[in-house]
């Protein structure tokens, strides 16, 4: 037996409501119950029903959640438990959370063992698979209707602890844009990022070959290698106070842009900061063949950090102080993308020996001066990601 994709979706928003709860649940125990042995300590839970319940408010997706869950009798005596810590409504919650699950179980697999097998049996890649022709049909209406489109996308992301201001991550970032094609009746084309252009500049410098971008404070510059000649001179505004830098009537048709930024006063460390999470992303904003997203990140900062991503609704809005990825699951799209833990040594054959792709990170590297063995290296490859929506990367905290 296998799981439908409109089960698996069902599934997964069921154990992301749950593990939202969850989170507010632990958030009302002391802090030392937090973990496997505190939380037996505190409550007299057994030992292994407490590790199956952190790992499930751990969990990266909701799945995940289910999967990791005690069955339905050590979900009660979890709740029963600790009912002297909650209010009424929220032990409520968690029973009416326990129900559903009961349900789901009976649903699809009679046991909560028949449940797990199956979740074993049916990844998320399945669904995915069977997203990729919709993804392609909404591909080429977008870009009918824009008159616009992108054949490929690189973006590289850098996440490094700041060494001046330990509450900050600096994020560098490149984004390098190939094939795109605009007719008559497509909008100006505009590069958006998530900061606001700054103060006292007319437009985006050009870094010329072999430049570096080593400044201390925001900036954002043109890429002159990855980027078509003549395109950087139809910069038609460049605003104080916005988030983007537009571009007129850029020619030749087809043309190649590409982007660097240096972002070092906006993402929280989520291993000193107020929050306990930090993420960076990319939004599709025009309809795009490919998408190939890698983050590099400080291996002291992986080595304490669980990894989650998920594809959510263009205009969702992000408070770095307030950020986990279970705070966004009703934003979250039904697709399933993946990421795959990458090798600086053997990123030519994860990018399928596109020499080019492995170019732009060696540019992406220099322009920024990056020690390769610094950092782990996560990579995403979507055919057709969706258009108008973004693909966040989380890095959580576990205390």
């Amino acid at each position: 037996m296998t799981l439908t994709q409109d089960a698996l979706i069902a599934l997964n928003r069921l154990g992301e409501k749950y593990q939202q709860h969850l989170h507010h649940v632990f958030s009302q125990l002391p802090r030392h119950a937090h973990s496997i042995g505190g939380l037996r300590k505190e409550t007299g839970y057994n030992r292994s029903n407490s590790q199956r319940i952190v790992t499930a408010k751990n969990a990266k997706d909701g799945l995940k959640v289910l999967y990791s869950l005690p069955g339905v009798e050590g979900q009660y005596e979890f709740c029963q438990r600790i009912s002297t810590y909650l209010e009424k409504r929220d032990i409520e919650k968690l029973q009416a959370f326990i129900e559903q699950f009961s349900d789901a179980v009976q649903r699809f697999a009679r046991s909560h063992a028949g449940l797990k097998r199956l979740l074993e049996n049916n990844t998320a890649i399945q669904a995915q698979d069977s997203n990729l022709l919709s993804r392609r049909q909404l591909f080429m209406s977008a870009s009918t209707l824009l008159g616009t489109s992108v054949d490929s996308m690189f973006c590289c992301f850098a996440l490094t602890p700041r060494d001046d201001n330990s509450t900050y991550l600096h994020e560098q970032a490149l984004i390098s844009k190939e094939g795109m094609r605009r007719s008559t009746k497509a909008p100006p084309f505009v590069q958006f990022y998530t900061h606001e252009n700054p103060d006292g500049e007319q437009a985006p410098r050009v870094l010329q070959r072999g430049e570096q971008l080593l400044a201390p404070t925001y900036k954002v510059a043109v890429a002159g290698d990855l980027t078509t000649d003549g395109v950087d001179e139809n910069c038609m505004s460049y605003p104080k106070g916005q988030s983007g830098v537009v571009f007129d009537e850029c020619v030749p048709n087809p043309f190649n842009a590409g982007f660097v930024f240096s972002n070092p006063e906006q993402l929280i460390n989520p291993l000193t900061g107020s929050s306990r999470c930090t993420s960076t992303s990319v939004s599709i904003r025009l309809p795009t063949k490919k998408l190939n997203m890698l983050v590099l990140v400080d291996k002291t900062l992986n080595q304490q950090s669980s990894v989650n991503i998920g594809c959510y609704l263009g205009n969702s809005t992000v408070n770095e102080n307030h950020l986990r990825s279970s705070d966004m699951w009703t934003d979250r799209l039904p697709d399933f993308p993946k990421l795959k833990v990458v090798e600086f040594a053997g990123l030519a054959s994860s990018f399928n020996s596109r020499s080019f792709t492995v170019n732009k990170l060696d540019y992406f590297v220099n322009c920024f001066g990056l020690d390769k063995t610094r950092y782990s290296a996560y990579l995403l490859d979507v055919d057709f990601p969706i258009w108008s929506a973004t693909y966040r990367v989380y890095f959580e905290h576990q205390e």
